[in-house]
C-alpha cells in the first residue's frame, strides 16, 4: 500500500482513536490499528471489542487495501 498524507494530520487522528486500544489485550489483534485504503481516503479504526473508533483522512493514492498495523509502531519516530 502506498499513499501520501500529511503526517501531522495522521498522527492527530491516531492519537484520538487510540483511546479505544488496550495495552494488554487478551486478543493481540486488538493492539493494532486497521488501515483501510481507498484511492482518495484512509480509514483508521481501533477497537477493544466494546468501543470502536474510526477516523477518515484524505490521502493521495492510486491503490486500495487493508492492513493491521501494531499501535506501538505508529508512535516511533
Amino acid at each position: 500500500m502506498k499513499f501520501i498524507v500529511n503526517s501531522d494530520i495522521l498522527l492527530k487522528q491516531l492519537q484520538i482513536i487510540s483511546g479505544a486500544l488496550q495495552s494488554s489485550s487478551p486478543l493481540p489483534i486488538l493492539e493494532n490499528f486497521l488501515f483501510e485504503l481507498s484511492p482518495d481516503s484512509l480509514k483508521a479504526t481501533a477497537s477493544d471489542l466494546e468501543t470502536t473508533m474510526s477516523a477518515v483522512i484524505s490521502v493521495d493514492s492510486k491503490e486500495s487495501g487493508k492492513v493491521a498495523v501494531p499501535a506501538k509502531y505508529c508512535w516511533k519516530h
